[in-house]
């Protein structure tokens, strides 16, 4: 029992540096996915904390990446989950609260594709914010969906043919 409190004990210097490389892309990743400013801060800060929690565990810290990013998503996934079941977005998107939320810094275009993937069913959403806006390799994206690297294939490749269809 002890090693595991100085296993714990050491978790926190080389988590807060490694996240600290990652958390804005992290950000990024939960805002597209989740849409609301406040959500994919939620997002984060679970994400953050079940790494945390978690990290003594992490047996090759060069994985971190992908590993929290799996975490990122997991949660992400959770909180749109609940979200969708709750009276409370419904309030919320009757009253035109429910806007997504983009930086002022993205262009017209930009903007349009966030929406574009947004609209993605789940399964191809989760393959395109992987491969697309954190450069994860099919292989690496097949390990944290835990599914076979020919679907993480087929499910990008339809989803292209998807957003093509809707960019026009």
């Amino acid at each position: 029992m002890n090693e595991k409190k100085t296993q714990n004990r050491t978790a926190p210097r080389g988590f807060e540096q490694q996240y600290d490389q990652v958390k804005n892309k992290l950000f990024a990743m939960a805002l597209i996915y989740l849409k609301q400013y406040e959500d994919a801060e939620d997002a984060l800060q679970e994400t953050a904390y079940a790494a945390y929690k978690n990290y003594g565990r992490l047996k090759d810290r060069e994985r971190f990446d992908p590993w929290i990013t799996s975490i990122l998503m997991n949660q992400c996934h959770k909180l749109y989950r609940r979200r969708a079941d709750t009276a409370r977005l419904t309030a919320e998107l009757q009253k035109g609260s429910g806007e997504p939320v983009f930086s002022p810094a993205y262009s017209e275009e930009e903007r349009e594709l966030m929406e574009a993937v947004h609209s993605l069913p789940e399964k191809f959403r989760r393959a395109v914010l992987l491969k697309y806006f954190s450069g994860y390799k099919t292989g690496e994206i097949a390990r944290m969906l835990k599914i076979p690297e020919g679907t993480v294939k087929s499910r990008l490749h339809k989803a292209v043919r998807l957003l093509k269809e809707r960019m026009g």
